[in-house]
């Protein structure tokens, strides 16, 4: 399970830092809705540290001009 810590954004780039297991791998999902059913696409993956600070995953994603929403999902 993963927590999501604030985004912070700069022009058009999200910069988003989630928590989760040192050292396992996950995924940054993105749709621009949640009617559903939401069509969440994979956008990038990224491993938690397993240094300081531990457990954080950190993603920069471009912003679109509409809503966006992100969630993490654990890869086995």
């Amino acid at each position: 399970q993963t927590c999501a810590l604030p985004i912070s954004h700069s022009n058009a780039n999200a910069f988003l830092i989630f928590t989760g297991s040192p050292g396992a791998s996950y995924a940054l999902e993105h749709t621009l809705s949640l009617n559903a059913p939401a069509a969440w696409t994979s956008v990038q993956t990224n491993t938690a540290n397993t240094n300081a600070p531990l457990g954080h995953i950190f993603f920069q994603h471009s912003l679109s001009p509409s809503n966006d929403f992100f969630r993490t999902r654990n890869l086995p």
